[in-house]
């Protein structure tokens, strides 16, 4: 039987306190001003620590299922938020549709579709929250974005103004967009291998789709070219830094996790702020490469426990992709992702969902986060329910997409209790 959202917070927030009194100080950070930039600089978190925040055992809602009607049947999840009135809206790649459930889990109602028409779409890439009680939701590629009202009707449609195709990566909240527009550099050459670095340049956009500032250009993935048993492949390099972007606090977050730095922009585009945390950088190496084949095959239907067959498939990966290049060191991060109350989440780099240790890395079984308040001071680590991929943050939840062991999709909602210094 599930609990009622509010009456497990009440629960975890009564059980954190009794175990949390003893906790350890929270991190102290430096802020200086830098000709206008705050620069915020914070030490890690102790090893082992934790925040006094805690998250249910099990989660309070679950949407999906392997049978059942059509609108249950989730397929390439891409993206869900959770409406003020506890509605959940479930952005579907599979269906490019929005499909909404009320806050028992029953469908109540399917938005957009596969289209070119208004509201529809042709490669949904995410949604998110608009002004008032509106959403937006967008194309995974394009510069097409759909704004719906708490009913789902469509009010109006965004196209991103340019002369180059731009992409839909944020909505900031006031009616703003954050959007890029991409393109490749040569980085390296050798004999016919090549390694191309992907360029974003990223833009505020005002709520009609006009550039309003630019942001300037940030280096992304990397990707390798190269002729493997005769075919020509091109593949995104294992361990690739990237790029994440969230909005915080009526700033835009555009953050290369190549080092362990936060920046934060203006909607007129100056930079207003410069958010570090010590970090180690760790240089790649050999059985990072071997983690990367077995990460590879894996994701193909391979067990973890590699049998007689497997190890065989194993070695013929090896064989081809040997050769391979690594970045030099691994990603300083993962990923972003902004709560309600304007705390900035920063998620652990892991490998093979933690199994592989990496030196000076905090040991954990679900993802670790390092979570800054909303000054970009740290406040400590808090670990999430392993194999739980996250969309959004709530004042007393957590919401996101889970795949079990026979690949049946959900949205499931975790409750969180964030007891203060006294309980």
């Amino acid at each position: 039987m599930k609990l009622p959202l509010a009456a497990t917070v009440v629960a975890l927030a009564a059980a954190a306190c009794q175990r949390d009194r003893d906790a350890p100080a929270t991190p102290a950070a430096q802020t200086r001003d830098s000709a206008g930039i705050e620069v915020v600089e914070n030490p890690r978190p102790p090893f082992g620590s934790r925040l006094g925040w805690r998250i249910a055992p099990a989660p309070s809602l679950a949407v999906g299922s392997s049978e059942g009607d059509a609108p249950h049947l989730l397929h390439d999840v891409v993206d869900a938020l959770r409406l003020p009135d506890g509605r959940i809206v479930v952005a579907d790649g599979g269906s490019n549709e929005l499909r909404v459930f009320d806050a028992s889990g029953t469908h109540a109602a399917t938005w957009g579709g596969e289209g070119e028409g208004p509201g529809e779409f042709t490669s949904l890439g995410g949604t998110d929250r608009w002004r008032g009680d509106s959403l937006v939701a967008w194309n995974r590629h394009g510069p097409y974005a759909a704004i719906f009202d708490s009913r789902g009707n469509t009010g109006r449609s965004i196209r991103l103004a340019g002369t180059d195709p731009a992409t839909f990566a944020a909505s900031l909240g006031s009616g703003g967009v954050l959007a890029f527009r991409e393109g490749y550099q040569l980085v390296s050459r050798t004999g016919d291998a090549t390694l191309h670095e992907l360029r974003r340049h990223y833009e505020i956009l005002g709520g009609e789709g006009r550039v309003a500032a630019s942001l300037g250009e940030f280096p992304g993935r990397l990707f390798y070219t190269a002729t493997m048993m005769g075919t020509s492949i091109v593949m995104r390099l294992p361990f690739s830094p990237s790029i994440a972007v969230a909005p915080w606090g009526g700033l835009a977050v555009v953050a290369p996790n190549r080092g362990y730095e936060i920046r934060a922009f203006g909607t007129d585009g100056t930079l207003r702020r410069i958010v570090r945390r010590d970090h180690d950088p760790v240089p790649t190496a050999p059985a990072h490469r071997e983690a990367f084949f077995v990460g590879f095959l894996r994701e193909r239907g391979f067990s973890p426990e590699v049998a007689a067959g497997e190890e065989e498939a194993l070695e013929q990966v090896r064989q081809t992709m040997g050769d391979i290049p690594l970045p030099e060191t691994l990603p300083a991060f993962a990923a972003l992702v902004t709560d309600a109350l304007d705390h900035l989440w920063v998620r652990e780099f892991r490998i093979l969902d933690g199994e592989f240790e990496i030196p000076s890395q905090e040991v954990s079984e679900g993802p670790l986060w390092s979570v800054f308040d909303p000054d970009g001071h740290v406040l400590g680590f808090v670990e999430t329910p392993l194999d739980l991929r996250i969309y959004e943050i709530g004042a007393d939840y957590l919401l996101g997409h889970t795949t079990d062991e026979l690949g049946v999709e959900s949205v499931e909602l975790w409750p969180l209790a964030r007891p203060g210094p006294d309980g």
